[in-house]
């Protein structure tokens, strides 16, 4: 690629790991985030790593994606030298009798497709995780789902970037983008940038930007809030992640248990009510009762942006060449991670590249 100046917007978990592939292919790297890296839906996330259903290419992507994360999170623990939290202890789906036909019909979906999954009873669930309420019917185990922190993920990508030369530049908001004389102009209220390449990883962010092509998709939110419960390091409640019909468990080495998150579209405020907080706590202690004794540490809440039904976009304007994007990655942003960053920088790179797993994705010139 050379020394050409690329500007990525979002410090997200798309953003950066595009960016720091783009600096191994000898990129010129500027980041701009309108806030804290991964203040967004990056940082309000458990960071799961669990293929979905299904034959499609999304499966395809995230299968390869969950083969090389022990590598990819071993070599940026490495790098960075911040630990990660890279937890490989699995994953159970459990379910109360009123959704049991619900929990089997998954569990069959899955391993039609020859996903490894075990069918656990009652008293096998509770075997694994003792501290799961008694009247849990059963469950299933996924012992190839892992789990990491996802901030500190974020935060070792961002030295990363800036240990490669990098700009990575918080409280940066962009508020448009032009073409002139040949050059991508983008400004935020202080500066303005010129670039050969432009990427958007910056979710909802995308929206506010004036300029933009109408080929780079708008976004719509979708809130999800996460809380924190303050477990005993030494003796946690949970070592596996859980997860049920309206959400997740999922326990951090810190001593911390995630619960949630919640689904709540078309929410974009950063206010999160005491009876979303209630509701979330409630239903996580019909699973854990323990739970009720133990407080809430922290609250944190991100927009998720999904364009369209919700599927990945990754692509090129034709409106603008050089405007590239990369939206939509639900609940799968980290999951997916490893593949896409890898094969967009490819493509910003080049635009002929291949980019196996993600073509089916990419939106390219014509």
């Amino acid at each position: 690629m050379g020394q050409l100046p690329v500007i990525i917007i979002g410090g997200g978990i798309a953003g950066l790991s595009l960016g720091l592939e783009l600096t191994k292919r000898g990129a010129d790297v500027t980041l701009l985030e309108q806030n804290e890296i991964a203040s967004g839906a990056s940082g309000a996330a458990a960071a799961y790593l669990e293929p979905r259903t299904g034959t499609g290419g999304l499966r395809a992507i995230e299968w390869a994606s969950l083969e090389e994360w022990p590598a990819y999170a071993a070599a940026i623990e490495k790098a960075a030298g911040i630990d990660l939290d890279y937890r490989t202890d699995g994953q159970v789906h459990v379910a109360f009798e009123d959704a049991l036909a619900r929990l089997r019909q998954d569990f069959e979906k899955r391993t039609s497709v020859g996903t490894p999954a075990t069918w656990l009873t009652a008293d096998a669930v509770r075997a694994l995780e003792p501290e799961l309420a008694p009247d849990i019917a059963a469950g299933f185990s996924l012992d190839q789902v892992h789990w990491l922190d996802g901030c500190k993920l974020c935060a070792a990508l961002a030295t990363l970037l800036r240990q490669a030369g990098a700009n990575v530049r918080e409280h940066a908001g962009v508020v448009s983008v032009a073409r002139k004389d040949g050059n991508l102009c983008i400004s935020t209220a202080d500066e303005t940038w010129t670039a050969d390449k432009l990427a958007i990883c910056c979710a909802m962010g995308r929206n506010h930007i004036a300029g933009l092509p109408q080929d780079v998709p708008l976004c719509r939110p979708v809130r999800g809030v996460m809380l924190s419960v303050a477990m005993a390091p030494a003796r946690p409640l949970l070592r596996r992640v859980i997860k049920h019909a309206k959400g997740i468990l999922c326990p951090r080495s810190d001593g911390r248990l995630l619960v949630g998150p919640t689904s709540e579209k078309g929410e974009t405020s950063p206010v999160v009510s005491e009876s979303v907080q209630h509701q979330l706590l409630e239903t996580a202690t019909r699973f854990v009762p323990a739970l009720a004794d133990l407080e809430v540490s922290e609250v944190s809440s991100g927009i998720r942006a999904l364009v369209g039904d919700g599927a990945l976009k990754l692509g090129q304007s034709s409106e603008m060449p050089g405007v590239y994007y990369s939206l939509s990655h639900g609940g799968s942003g980290y999951l997916r991670t490893p593949v896409i960053a890898r094969e967009l920088a490819s493509y910003v790179d080049d635009e002929n590249a291949p980019c196996p797993l993600t073509s089916p994705y990419l939106t390219r010139l014509g």
